[in-house]
């Protein structure tokens, strides 16, 4: 699951005099409110959180007296008149630290700590994490020979004269990525990850989490219209074209909000971005639709995923056709399907043939890894894993993972420059090189034994996994005896090792147990990845295990409670499988064949505190109630996938009406 919400909000004008009182008031999205002034000409903004609470603090480096002013915190003489202002988390207490970089000795001065010599005169200090420890390195851009200069690294060339250093974490690894704006041509050079045309001459790059997302998106800032660009969503006129930006997160909400300080008047404008909210219950109407023919009877959706451009869809599943939205003659689709995300326009050129059901799909730059029951694609012998290109579907030749003779892969991810893969085939879990599909060993974690011996004999696997948002932790779930009975954490570092969560009653059966032995059916973590929620299928729990056992319901766990009790909260159907679960801030969406939630009394009836909730419906993240939200949705056998993007919730299933309207398998209810 991915989550994104908008980005402009509502907007306020923020000032206030320097060494005097403070001003909040709401400014209308055509004008601006006038207030005190806070800043005089001369004075450079060096926003950023210096007191950890979370929030962007106002603030203001003067280089004429090398004097900084943190609004509401304090203010000092830090640094000379030819200093540069490079505030940055140094020691990783999660509090900006002053600090400056005197161009003149490459000398860095971090307040409380001792000075570091690093760097020459012309270079354009970057102090970034590098490493992902937490801490901000310190490092430099060398524009003369477009070299760059990290601490304990060495030199990297990458760039060249007259480029814009333009650092950020843009693939969610908590690392920054090495990457130049040239202004020449407006094209973004991103190492490791892209190249691509974005902005004009005169622009100002702007790379920020602006979606809450985790990773940073590309955007810029044009003076000469004081419009904001950010890439794959709309534009946004706000300012002057005098106007100094600065985007930051100033009410903590983990998006970065549009702003701007005005020097003429030392007045700032913050346009602070909306609260989360659940979906509609209307799905758009240009959806295309699975279609039934002689040799699949009921075609089923099991996966969706979004390109890394956020234009087209993917979706996969069990089915020989689809339609567009019109509901024209059938078009011959084998268990794949590209299409526009805007127009709903079914792609006539990326249309690759899989010869068994496709269960992942992940997007990664120019490529699609995808995951399933499949032994050939195009005509290509590639069992369960292959790597296509995202603009032909052709498959790509250099990737060949292992060749396991038999075995079904189900999940799949990118996590740390590595292809992450669950499924039936030997290990379970493994983790494959990104370029050559080659096993690298990362994960061998002792995956073994079976709940289903004797019963449905299911072999040992893994159905499915999530993985946090900072790419440390991952949940598996499926049918094994160890590490632990049907989910354990692995903690991932430079070397992965299980972690020791584990909730003991993941041990205890659920009241079909010959039926449903491994009941667990979806995992997703939040945002922030403090908790992860599972849903699960297994009937109604055995006697005594309501308010324990999480069968037929989801549940809610705090990944930092490494042995709970009992979940958070336990959410049940009264008797009726959930497939899928999508966590957002707003809400927790669940999807399977349930007729209810809020239904722990219930055995296959409505009892005292059920809700209706067919096929689809939405959790309070906090008090694990169901919300109101309850678009109707045809159960069948039930939803096997949710993604949350930044316009919606999409929906893959086997259902043909969701929000009382015809939608075959596809279906996507917008914000």
């Amino acid at each position: 699951m991915r989550m994104y919400t908008a980005i402009f909000g509502v907007s306020v004008l923020v000032a206030a005099a320097v060494g005097g009182g403070t001003s909040v008031a709401t400014a209308s999205r055509s004008a601006a409110v006038t207030g005190p002034v806070w800043g005089v000409a001369g004075d450079k903004p060096v926003v950023a959180d210096y007191n950890g609470d979370g929030r962007a603090d106002l603030a203001l480096y003067r280089p004429s007296n090398g004097t900084w002013y943190v609004r509401g915190v304090e203010t000092i003489q830090f640094g000379a008149s030819t200093d540069i202002a490079v505030p940055a988390d140094y020691n990783g207490d999660g509090r900006t630290d002053i600090a400056v970089f005197r161009p003149s000795t490459g000398t860095w001065y971090i307040r409380g700590y001792s000075s570091y010599a690093y760097g020459v005169a012309g270079d354009v200090p970057v102090p970034r994490d590098f490493n992902g420890d937490g801490r901000a390195d310190f490092a430099v851009f060398r524009p003369s020979t477009a070299t760059w200069y990290a601490r304990g690294a060495s030199p990297l060339p990458y760039g060249a004269r007259g480029d814009v250093p333009v650092l950020a974490d843009y693939n969610g690894d908590r690392r920054a990525d090495v990457a130049v704006f040239r202004p020449s041509t407006g094209f973004w050079y991103i190492r490791g990850v892209d190249s691509f045309g974005y902005g004009t001459r005169g622009d100002i790059p702007l790379p920020r989490d602006y979606y809450g997302e985790g990773r940073a998106h590309v955007a810029v800032f044009r003076p000469s219209t004081a419009t904001w660009y950010v890439k794959n969503s709309r534009d946004l006129r706000y300012g002057v074209g005098t106007d100094v930006p600065v985007p930051a997160d100033y009410n903590g909400d983990h998006r970065v909000d549009v702003a701007v300080f005005r020097p003429a008047t030392g007045t700032w404008y913050l346009r602070l971005s909306t609260a989360p909210s659940v979906v509609s219950a209307d799905p758009v109407n240009n959806t295309p639709h699975l279609a039934k023919d002689a040799t699949v009877l009921h075609p089923a959706a099991y996966a969706v995923e979004q390109s890394a451009d956020r234009t087209t869809m993917y979706v996969g599943g069990q089915f020989d056709a689809v339609q567009d939205a019109a509901l024209n003659p059938a078009i011959l689709r084998k268990n794949f399907v590209a299409f526009s995300a805007g127009s709903g326009a079914i792609s006539a050129t990326v249309a690759p043939v899989f010869d068994g059901a496709v269960w992942a799909i992940r997007s990664s730059g120019s490529s699609l890894y995808v995951a399933g029951a499949f032994s050939t694609v195009n005509g290509v012998v590639r069992k369960g894993v292959v790597k296509l290109s995202a603009a032909t579907g052709a498959v790509d030749p250099t990737f060949i993972p292992p060749a396991w003779n038999h075995g079904v892969a189900y999940d799949l991810r990118l996590v740390g420059g590595r292809v992450i893969v669950g499924g039936t085939f030997p290990g379970a879990l493994v983790a494959l090189d990104p370029t050559t599909g080659a096993d690298t060993g990362y994960l061998r974690l002792g995956i073994s034994g079976s709940e289903a011996a004797g019963t449905t004999n299911e072999p040992t696997h893994v159905y499915r996994f999530a993985v946090n948002p900072a790419g440390t932790r991952l949940v598996a779930i499926g049918n094994f005896l160890a590490p632990h009975p049907r989910v354990f954490m692995v903690d991932l570092g430079a070397t992965a090792t299980v972690d020791q969560w584990y909730y003991a009653a993941f041990a205890h059966s659920c009241s079909l147990p010959k039926v449903y032995p491994a009941y667990l059916r979806g995992v997703d973590f939040s945002p922030d990845g403090s908790y992860f929620v599972i849903a699960a299928t297994g009937e109604v729990p055995q006697t005594g295990g309501v308010g324990r056992d999480v069968c037929d319901a989801a549940a809610r766990f705090e990944t930092a409670i490494a042995h709970p009790y009992r979940p958070s909260w336990i959410n049940y159907t009264g008797g009726d499988t959930l497939h899928s679960v999508a966590v957002t801030e707003a809400a927790v969406y669940v999807q399977g064949h349930q007729r209810w939630l809020d239904n722990p009394l219930g055995r296959n009836s409505c009892k005292t505190t059920c809700v209706p909730r067919p096929g689809i419906g939405a959790i309070d993240p906090v008090t694990g109630t169901a919300l109101s939200w309850d678009p109707t949705k045809t159960r069948s056998v039930g939803g096997k996938d949710l993604l949350a993007t930044s316009a919606g919730l999409w929906v893959a299933s086997d259902g043909i009406m969701i929000g009382h309207e015809y939608h075959y398998g596809i279906a996507f209810l917008p914000h």
